[in-house]
């Protein structure tokens, strides 16, 4: 470590630390154990413990002095699996973490304190750092509630911990041209802005976000099945086919079976909003995963379940057998759609697995995020890059306005999409000039009535990552028919007869 680096790391410490009115602890995640670097003067009155015993220490040091009784084993493994992945250089943001473990004082007296841990790194220097709330004595059993009022006051504490680092960083770096910083110290990727990226402002206590977003982890896979629900840091486009997205498996759980849930949520991320305990209770979220089955929740808050399953009221679900062999394995590939009718399509491998109609069109007026709930087998997904489908924007000048159909001559709409004006458009993509040299035959023909069908089961998103072409004249054209409006015929269920038309022009 140069001088220059070794002066930067000194200075976000210190401001890490600067705050007296909590007990904060900074740990390093980078050496052996994750040892003390960094404490104020608070976490010493609080456990009663001069810097000097405590700076260098590590947290299983801390607790040494205690019965067996009183530690947390629990708590220990939390630590030590936060800090180690903390300690990757491919990680990119992860959500605070709360130990509930009892400390000793140095009289000999213990207390029951929780411990949050956050993530921090700046300019390439990773931090764990730590905010200890006292909870009361020993025996002191808290209610989800006052649970729920320290993980309040220990998040705003790790935040304003880790802005005062950050700007402490900019400020000794502002004319170094690092780049920009977010709150949680990554070095801003454009991945995000393009919308192919988890947002990673506000995780869960299990979720982590590897190369700049794009992937996201849930730690312990083999110890817990949930508490890794994550949001796409952008809105999706709506497309001729709905809503879609794509996430590739790259890492699965040895102990858990059931799929990852994914979906969308009408719901926008913030730094500072709430995760429900279970992702079906996720606000104005439709699901599909599981162990087959898809769920709905239209109120725009979360639902607090309890021991019993949530009413119909609340949260609505359906549910389908799913093949007993099924397993999800390393690079396979997750695909959701949300069809514009309604309906909640789950693919693997381009293969259909499930399909519920969740009765609630798409509305074109609102935003939906992508949501993908890590959980059961899938340890790890990632985001794959979105594909140049054509939007409901590209179509707005081809299609009456609010699928005003019913009040337009099929014949006009379908002379409007003239093979010539499609050609003109179209021309610089390959398959053009393959249509106007084919002319359809009658088994063509029959082709184009069997297309819908013959697409009912394959996932387009898989089809263009494997490379997969249309094959024969109509295929060729369904595309542009496609990009023309073949959205507000498909909907009013004038494929096939409006298709003819066009047939008949080529």
């Amino acid at each position: 470590m140069s001088y220059e680096d070794c002066k930067l790391h000194d200075t976000v410490i210190n401001a890490l630390v600067r705050e007296q009115e909590s007990a904060i602890v900074v740990f390093d995640p980078s050496q052996p154990n994750a040892p003390i670097v960094a404490l104020n003067d608070s976490f010493c009155k609080m456990v009663k413990s001069p810097h000097a015993n405590l700076a260098g220490t590590t947290f299983a040091e801390l607790l040494c002095e205690l019965p067996q009784w009183a530690k947390s084993r629990s708590a220990q493994q939390n630590f030590a699996n936060f800090c180690s992945t903390c300690s990757k250089r491919e990680v990119s943001s992860a959500g605070e973490t709360f130990l509930m473990q009892s400390f000793p004082h140095r009289d000999g007296s213990l207390f029951m304190g929780q411990l949050s841990l956050g993530f921090c790194v700046v300019q390439d220097s990773r931090f764990v750092v730590g905010s200890l709330i006292k909870a009361g004595d020993v025996m002191t059993r808290l209610s989800s509630a006052q649970l729920t009022q320290l993980a309040d006051q220990a998040l705003d504490i790790l935040h304003r911990a880790r802005a005062r680092g950050i700007h402490a960083a900019q400020q000794r770096s502002v004319t170094t041209g690092e780049g920009n910083l977010d709150m949680c110290g990554s070095k801003t990727d454009g991945v995000q802005q393009k919308g192919s990226a988890f947002f990673g402002s506000r995780l869960p206590d299990c979720a982590v976000l590897l190369h700049g977003g794009r992937t996201a982890m849930r730690r312990e896979p083999d110890e817990v099945a949930n508490g890794c629900l994550v949001f796409g840091s952008q809105p999706l486009q709506q497309t001729v086919q709905g809503l879609s997205f794509a996430v590739q498996v790259d890492g699965v759980s040895s102990r858990f079976k059931s799929l990852p849930s994914i979906g969308v949520t009408r719901r926008e991320p913030t730094s500072n909003m709430l995760f429900p305990r279970v992702a079906k209770c996720l606000a104005e979220s439709i699901l599909i995963g599981g162990t087959g089955e898809a769920s709905v929740r239209d109120q725009n808050t979360n639902f607090k379940i309890g021991f019993r399953a949530p009413p119909p009221s609340e949260v609505m679900t359906w549910s389908s057998q799913l093949p007993e062999d099924l397993k999800i394995n390393e690079g396979d590939i997750l695909e959701c759609i949300y069809t514009w009718e309604g309906r909640i399509q789950l693919f693997l491998n381009s293969t259909m697995l499930l399909d519920f109609d969740v009765e609630r069109p798409l509305d074109r007026h609102a935003l939906y995020y992508p949501v993908v709930d890590v959980s059961g087998a899938a340890s790890m997904l990632s985001f794959l890059p979105a594909f140049d489908s054509p939007t409901v924007g590209n179509l707005s000048t081809c299609i009456p306005d609010d699928w005003e159909l019913e009040d337009s001559d099929e014949d006009d709409v379908a002379r409007q999409m003239s093979c010539e004006s499609l050609l003109s458009n179209f021309s610089d993509h390959s398959w053009s000039s393959n249509i106007s040299c084919s002319l359809p035959t009658s088994d063509q023909s029959a082709e184009a009535g069997d297309f819908g069908s013959a697409q009912a089961n394959s996932s387009p998103t898989q089809a263009m990552l494997n490379g997969l072409k249309p094959q024969g004249v109509l295929a060729k054209a369904a595309p542009i028919a496609g990009l023309a409006g073949i959205l507000v015929l498909n909907a009013a269920s004038r494929w096939h007869h409006s298709f003819g038309h066009i047939v008949d022009e080529l």
